[in-house]
C-alpha cells in the first residue's frame, strides 16, 4: 500500500473477489457452481464506488 501512497493513487484498495472459505473446494451442484461463478465474475469485473 505504501506504493499506492507514494504514487498518489486515487483509486480504492483492491478487494478479494472469490468463494467464501469452505471445507470442500467444490459446491457439489452444477447449478450452485454456475450461480457462484457468475457472482464471482460480476464482483471481479465490476468497478464499484464513485
Amino acid at each position: 500500500e505504501w506504493v499506492l501512497t507514494r504514487m498518489n493513487a486515487k483509486h480504492p484498495r483492491p478487494v478479494y473477489a472469490g468463494r467464501a472459505a469452505s471445507a470442500s473446494p467444490a459446491t457439489g451442484l452444477a447449478s450452485t457452481h454456475k450461480t457462484q461463478q457468475e457472482a464471482l465474475i460480476d464482483d471481479a469485473l465490476t468497478i464499484k464506488g464513485n
